[in-house]
């Protein structure tokens, strides 16, 4: 049920220890929107106009609120390359996803997110 995931990782984003990875998941399940089936790229385009822009919002919120805490940049880079392609403003992707590879070029998420965003044209 993705309403009570969403209640209980929105309470395990406070803690200490496990409120990184709940934010994370959080973003994953926004991703995926209503549809949630498959892989987080599939569902793009799919969901309601009104859960869409929620889901945009909420993305938004989290990866801000993500940055000020700091987390590792190819984790938030590639999480906000993802946020990029599903609102539809794929241009940025590319050169993101360039970036962390050139930092670690084995580094599987953001290739993920490569693969998708040239799937996707």
């Amino acid at each position: 049920d993705m309403v009570a995931a969403v209640q209980c990782l929105n309470i395990a984003q406070y803690d200490g220890e496990w409120g990184e990875r709940a934010m994370e998941a959080m973003i994953d399940i926004y991703l995926k929107g209503e549809c949630n089936v498959g892989f987080w790229w599939e569902n793009i385009n799919k969901s309601s106009k009104s859960g869409y822009i929620a889901s945009i919002k909420v993305i938004e919120w989290l990866l801000n609120e993500l940055h000020r805490r700091q987390i590792c940049k190819n984790k938030f880079q590639t999480l906000k390359a993802k946020y990029l392609l599903f609102s539809g403003a794929e241009s940025n992707v590319e050169c993101i996803c360039a970036e962390i590879l050139v930092r670690d070029k084995e580094y599987v998420p953001a290739l993920m997110v490569l693969v998708a965003s040239f799937a996707l044209k």
